[in-house]
């Protein structure tokens, strides 16, 4: 079968030219017996995913046989199958590191059967990261360190408004706080997921938990396989309100901040811990540090407040951190609530300080007439926040919704070891039996129709998720209630399995390349576990 020009013609020519053409007729290769009746490979495809390619064969006769896979000509892996007359559904998988645009080869061998070859063109690209973290600087080197042996391109963001979600294929939040995203952004996500994106959230404390018992649907919640659990501290939270009465509080300001504070008041449970100190000139304990029984006499004592005096807050600031440090609570949290301008003292000191001794400090000012560089220092550097209303009429909102975050964490911090619930793929040439103990996780509860996949020991001889994944739309979502850095997760970094087990991760959630419908017949697998690089 001639594939170029014409042999007889060039025969012909010969004898014109008196040229002698000596003719030798070889063996040659038996034509198969084996008949290939369709391919289904995709044409795009990331980087490390395992690629599927899906063949269907028709054979004369039961055989033994092998198939390779190859890439550029490179052998990436090769199975034994057992074929059976008739028609045969057959599925090799394999990875590719290299991007680019690569020529993949199949060959079927199947001894007295003949063998039988297809190829096909792949293009192949890195999948793109959208990478958000409120740890500081180098707190996520060796994660980071992981996403590039896997050739993840990582794009940082500080501002997720500004990313645009379409350009990526995965989504990573290390230790964020997630209710601070704004309802677009949530929305986007949530769409994001839908349309086949994928999200990973990794713990750490800034997860907090939020009620959101009256309000309706949240979008991200809703494309997120669980969420932050409702604390169970036993031994409660403590709460101090530092609250400004100088004269520049009369009339309004002052009737909207005991408002602010009896709301506070009301959302505490039994066992926590309330205090509020009032200052002008001085300060005073207008309701001692005590536990939040009797709601009705604090909340007398609280409408007892009356403006007069100036402003000093270092000394009243340093008073209320001195209380709580001796206060028990699995949480400690300081507001302090101010109009006017005042000497910095040794504030500062304080707020270092209290961070130190896990004692949270927010400020809120009032209007225009405020120090907001000094407020804004004093919560950063006690982990709180700082907020700045020139309309008053949002305190309580913005008062009860500061401290519920900053009691509401459900961090549990002890020695764990996991337990695999699901032997899934994704800890394919992972050993999680060597994997080391961890040193903390975020309580998360899981949704009914999750994959539970990993959990630690919980509370009451009841597991907690530890990884939770599933399928929401055309993408999926993951979390992993600990962390990934050297807090809680100190021994793993230096575990062999670590970044085998991220890599696997990470792959999961990313759009995975669809060869089609599979065929009905006898299907073998080949599950190529090597890798290639050119």
């Amino acid at each position: 079968r001639e594939t170029l020009g014409s042999a007889a013609r060039a025969a012909y020519q010969a004898r014109q030219l008196g040229i002698p053409v000596d003719t030798v007729v070889l063996p040659g290769r038996p034509e198969p017996q084996l008949k290939l009746t369709s391919l289904r490979m995709p044409a795009v495809a990331f980087t490390g995913e395992k690629i599927p390619i899906e063949i269907t064969v028709e054979s004369p006769a039961a055989a033994k046989a092998t198939i390779e896979i190859l890439a550029e000509g490179k052998s990436i892996g090769q199975s034994p199958i057992d074929l059976t007359e008739g028609t045969n559904s057959l599925r090799a998988t394999g990875s590719i590191v290299t991007p680019g645009a690569i020529s993949v080869t199949g060959i079927l061998r199947a001894g007295d059967l003949g063998e039988l070859r297809f190829e096909q063109a792949l293009s192949l690209r890195r999948p793109r990261v959208l990478y958000m973290t409120q740890d500081p600087p180098g707190m996520e080197s060796h994660f980071m360190g992981v996403l590039s042996a896997a050739q993840f391109d990582v794009v940082p963001s500080a501002d997720l408004r500004r990313a645009v979600l379409d350009d990526y294929q995965l989504a990573i939040f290390n230790n964020y706080d997630l209710e601070s995203l704004p309802m677009p952004t949530r929305i986007g996500l949530e769409r994001f997921v839908q349309r086949g994106g994928g999200v990973l959230v990794i713990g750490g404390e800034h997860n907090i938990y939020v009620d959101k018992k009256d309000r309706p649907p949240d979008p991200l919640d809703l494309a997120m396989p669980a969420t932050v659990a409702p604390p169970k501290s036993p031994e409660g939270t403590s709460v101090i309100l530092i609250v400004d009465k100088s004269s520049s509080m009369e009339g309004r300001k002052m009737e909207l901040a005991r408002l602010a504070a009896i709301g506070v008041v009301e959302n505490l449970r039994p066992i926590d811990y309330v205090g509020i100190l009032i200052f002008d000139n001085s300060h005073q304990w207008a309701v001692p540090l005590r536990r939040a029984e009797d709601k009705n006499m604090i909340k007398r004592l609280i409408a007892g407040i009356t403006p007069d005096g100036g402003t000093q807050i270092a000394p009243a600031l340093a008073e209320a951190y001195k209380r709580m440090a001796t206060a028990t609570g699995a949480y400690k949290h300081i507001v302090l609530l101010t109009d006017g301008i005042s000497e910095e003292g040794d504030s500062l000191s304080v707020a270092k300080d209290a961070s130190e001794r896990r004692v949270t400090i927010s400020t809120v000012g009032l209007g225009q007439d405020v120090n907001r560089t000094y407020l804004e220092k004093v919560a950063t550097a006690a982990r709180g926040k700082s907020y700045f209303l020139t309309d008053p009429s949002n305190l309580e909102q913005i008062l009860l919704k500061d401290v519920m975050e900053h009691t509401g964490s459900t961090t549990v911090e002890k020695t764990l070891e996991l337990k695999v619930i699901q032997k899934a793929e994704v800890f394919r040439d992972v050993a999680l039996e060597t994997a080391p103990a961890l040193k903390g996780y975020v309580r998360f509860d899981a949704k009914k129709d999750a994959d539970l996949l990993l959990a630690v020991p919980g509370e009451d001889r009841k597991d907690d998720p530890l990884l939770v994944r599933w399928q929401y739309g055309l993408g999926r979502a993951a979390v992993f209630t600990s962390d990934a850095k050297a807090r809680w997760a100190e021994g793993w970094i230096g575990w062999k399995g670590f970044d085998k087990f991220w890599a696997n991760v990470l792959r999961d959630l990313l759009p995975h390349a669809q060869s089609g419908e599979r065929s009905e017949g006898h299907t073998s697998e080949l599950q190529s576990r090597q890798s290639i690089s050119y």
